[in-house]
């Protein structure tokens, strides 16, 4: 996705220079209802490269969450393991 976004940004000066299929599925992307945080201001009349930089954000902010989650629990179980073998 980021060189994507690189493309997008760099090598088109108009969204229109994209074929109708890579926009639909760029436009299904960031407009899929699994995404919880919305477009912000503006919608739809956001860049296409801006809306998806914040669907990246959105994901590398979910995975970090994930993975301190994942920790957690990983710590939670160790001390919990080192607690019954002291019984």
């Amino acid at each position: 996705m980021v060189s994507l976004l690189r493309l997008i940004d760099d090598d088109f000066n108009d969204e229109s220079e994209l074929s109708q299929d890579v926009h639909s599925s760029i436009l299904k992307f960031v407009s899929h209802h699994v995404w919880q945080k919305s477009n912000g201001s503006g919608g739809s009349t956001r860049k296409l490269w801006s809306q998806m930089e914040g669907r990246m954000n959105e994901m590398l902010d979910r995975r970090r969450r994930l993975i301190k989650y994942t920790l957690k629990k990983e710590r939670e179980s160790l001390i919990g393991d080192s607690n019954l073998n002291t019984l």
